[in-house]
């Protein structure tokens, strides 16, 4: 898990873990581990909506845009408004999954950073994402950010 702002928004990999490593088991101990670290809020962008019933029953809110691999910058709007009203207007601590902590989440979340003024512009909103997960931002991550600054919905 990465903090993108400390105590306000997180982002990882699904809980369970991915694809043929997934784990029940571990999935239960990870919405646990949401719970008792008083997140309020998952936002899941995984193609199937397979979480959200057991985020549901642990009493967090759960919010699914299902997002195609390449597919994310014509996603942006519908992101940056459940980021804007999540982490910004209500304040709920927010964590945000797909698959993999992959170059599509990690430029959706730096785009979001650009769209919410909390960095600069798109060299910044790259920088911060890139030190916050400790992995370079590859091009298709960077893709996502340049259309944002942009204002390009595909």
């Amino acid at each position: 898990m990465s903090w993108i702002v400390p105590h306000r928004l997180a982002i990882g990999e699904r809980p369970g873990g991915s694809g043929t490593t997934h784990r029940r088991i571990r999935r239960e101990e990870e919405i646990c581990w949401l719970q008792k670290n008083e997140f309020d809020a998952v936002v899941s962008l995984l193609q199937a909506a397979h979480n959200i019933p057991m985020y549901e029953d642990a009493g967090l809110h759960a919010v699914h845009i299902p997002i195609p691999p390449g597919d994310a910058p014509r996603y942006l709007d519908e992101v940056f408004s459940v980021l804007d009203r999540l982490v910004r207007e209500e304040h709920a601590k927010t964590f945000v999954h797909a698959d993999d902590v992959d170059d599509e989440l990690c430029g959706l979340v730096g785009a979001w950073l650009l769209h919410a003024g909390l960095v600069a512009n798109q060299p910044s909103a790259v920088a911060t994402i890139e030190a916050v997960t400790s992995r370079p931002l590859g091009p298709s991550g960077r893709g996502v950010i340049q259309a944002a600054g942009a204002g390009v919905r595909e």
